[in-house]
């Protein structure tokens, strides 16, 4: 009787967990329709049937992340001990069971929204990112206001999870406590730490699943809709630390294929001091920009961006230009000081931020440059102003130092227009020469403008686009002030934008075109009109200007020349776990061992037919050996630190 009575308990346990897990597999299911849903223009070029073959795909990294979760909740569920029946034990497990899963689902929930801004799941970093912003209280209602919906979902979902742990967890009459109770009690413990243990792996395979893993069911592209946040989240934590590929046997033989060594001195011709002022605008595609898209609409499409595209056709522009990440702290990386961001975690979040690195600022400031970081934003605003003193500004201006929040935009800091001007006068009080970096934000999600630019410009077809006419107007006022100014004839501007944002077009739909920024040099005493094919990333930037200068020292930089003709150019991302690399025709995906996928897209353009399979044998091994020497040297200069060894 006392036999029967436990078994039925066992049973029961049994039972019920078995439901609860299986409930969330099929919540798992059901966010990953909403998360399409809520981002169905990024993946409208998948048919019915791929569709389906991803959702049913992704289960394997539901039950990874859910078995992961809530292994904790398992193992305490079977422990073998006495007072597993008692109320405040089963109390406990119901209250960390709901806790646990409400907190995935949240996470979940906030990539339907998020996802449109970085293309990419929400990794661990968010937890370090949260905390560059001391803004962050101003930034949580326009979030709430525009995504509303979000927490919506979230408070019916945990609503749900509350009321199935209530089934599940629940105080029966206690067995008896014999022999026969730790013994069952062990055996099934060991029974579903086994099976826990092999669902969180993935499988039984040699190694557990990773993010790369959905490469083999589907595309680079599409690997946010196989995996789901909870999952991503647990694949990235604690994953700053680089390990060094040995695609070659030591950094010698790979930097014989590629070094990203520079040196630009030249016995016959000084160093060119002038200024130089870049400027990043904040989230400007290249679709915004009209000059730069006259294949769309059959050549009627005008843009945002009239005093951009004015400049343009005074300048030396890279139509085929890409950012080198998805995030604002990349772009401020790879630009000043050409590394990309080929890791999971943000340089300046990871255990590399103490390294050694060059920048624009640092290079300069030998040649008695001094240098400017602006930013309106709320000082502290994704950390800004300690990454200027990493490398190397001698000042940073931030909304702290402008000092006037009548100006303040209630968000992120200093509307563009009134900071632009201030930033032109801080400059005519500046010792020549200066380098100076500004960055943009009124362009930065929730897109304000002032009052009293309200339906001034076009509201287009995002709701980005408004600010984005904004945006412009502000830097079309910086330069009619600049252009009054002493140092103004002798600077170097460059203009980009620190990634890519919302599209409407397919064209900036595609692997490629979600990067795709505008990246143009222009010098007032100078203006050159030229439009160059090329393909260009940021890391382009510093080699780039120091060539035009003729800097006298050797440096690192992960890019080249875009004034070296005889060098083509190509483009490298780190996303979903793999790499992506542009150089041009093609689009490559490289999964860390060899290439995955292989697009010609001057044959296709909307990146939808791999032909790696067909592709020349030669050609693709010589791809395939620069690609992993680029890679090995990055890995091994920043793991070593020797990001500015020029050895």
């Amino acid at each position: 009787m006392i036999l029967h009575q436990y078994v039925m308990h066992i049973w029961k346990d049994h039972l019920r967990l078995a439901l609860a897990l299986t409930g969330l597999v099929l919540l798992y299911f059901l966010l990953r329709i909403g998360f399409w849903f809520f981002n169905i223009s990024y993946f409208s070029d998948m048919g019915t049937a791929d569709l389906w073959s991803v959702f049913f795909s992704g289960i394997r990294f539901d039950l990874s992340a859910i078995f992961t979760l809530n292994a904790i909740v398992i193992f305490a569920y079977f422990l073998p001990i006495p007072w597993v029946h008692h109320k405040a034990y089963v109390v406990l497990l119901k209250i960390l069971f709901a806790t646990i899963n409400s907190v995935a689902v949240f996470f979940a929930i906030i990539d339907f929204a998020y996802f449109g801004f970085i293309q990419a799941r929400t990794t661990a970093e968010i937890f370090s990112y949260t905390t560059l912003s001391s803004d962050l209280l101003y930034l949580i209602m326009p979030f709430v206001r525009d995504f509303w919906y979000v927490l919506l979902l979230t408070a019916g979902f945990v609503f749900l999870i509350y009321k199935a742990s209530g089934l599940v967890f629940r105080r029966e009459l206690k067995p008896a406590y014999g022999a026969g109770f730790y013994i069952y009690r062990s055996l099934f413990l060991i029974l579903w730490a086994g099976l826990t243990i092999v669902m969180m792996r993935g499988g039984f395979q040699l190694r557990p699943i990773n993010i790369a893993t959905a490469a083999q069911y589907a595309t680079a592209r599409h690997i946010p809709l196989v995996i789901n946040t909870p999952f991503s989240i647990i694949r990235t934590f604690n994953k700053d630390v680089i390990k060094v590929s040995k695609y070659f046997s030591d950094l010698e033989e790979a930097e014989k294929i590629y070094k990203p060594v520079h040196n630009f001195a030249c016995d016959t011709v000084a160093f060119q001091e002038k200024n130089v002022v870049v400027i990043i605008l904040e989230s400007f595609s290249k679709e915004y920009i009209g000059s730069l898209n006259k294949h769309i609409d059959s050549g009627n499409y005008a843009g945002y961006t009239p005093f951009l595209d004015s400049i343009i056709a005074q300048s030396l522009v890279f139509e085929d230009a890409y950012a080198n990440g998805r995030r604002s702290i990349d772009a401020t990386l790879s630009i000043l000081s050409g590394i990309p961001n080929l890791m999971e975690t943000a340089f300046v979040l990871s255990g590399y931020a103490s390294h050694q690195i060059h920048s624009i600022a640092s290079l300069l400031s030998v040649k008695g440059y001094t240098s400017y970081f602006f930013h309106g934003g709320t000082n502290g605003t994704m950390g800004f102003d300690n990454f200027a003193h990493l490398t190397g500004f001698d000042h940073y201006y931030g909304r702290t130092e402008y000092g006037n929040d009548a100006h303040f935009d209630g968000h992120w800091g200093i509307f563009d227009e009134p900071f632009l001007q201030r930033m032109a006068h801080e400059l005519n009080k500046a010792p020549a020469p200066f380098f100076s970096l500004l960055f943009t934000l009124s362009s930065h999600h929730p897109y304000t403008i002032p009052e009293a630019y309200q339906n001034r410009f076009p509201k287009g077809t995002l709701p980005i686009h408004e600010s984005i006419g904004y945006a412009d107007y502000a830097l079309k006022r910086f330069f009619e002030t600049a252009s009054r100014m002493p140092w103004f004839d002798n600077t170097i501007f460059v203009i980009t934008a620190d990634h890519a944002a919302a599209s409407y077009y397919r064209d900036y739909q595609t692997q490629s075109g979600i990067f795709a920024v505008p990246l143009l040099f222009y010098e007032p005493k100078n203006p050159i009109y030229k439009r160059s094919q090329q393909t260009a990333q940021h890391t382009d930037i510093l080699p780039t200007l120091m060539h035009r200068m003729h800097y006298p020292h050797c440096f690192v930089a992960f890019g080249r020349s875009l004034l070296d003709t005889l060098q083509t150019g190509l483009s490298v991302n780190f996303v979903n776990g793999m790499y992506q690399i542009v150089k041009a025709p093609y689009l490559i995906t490289f999964d860390g061992s060899h290439m995955i996928a292989l697009y010609d897209t001057s044959q296709d353009p909307l990146q939808k037919h791999n032909v790696l399979d067909t592709f020349d044998k030669t050609r693709k091994e010589s791809l395939t050996m620069l690609i992993k020497a680029y890679i090995q040297s990055y890995q091994y200069r920043m793991h070593y630190n020797k990001l500015t060894d020029c050895l």
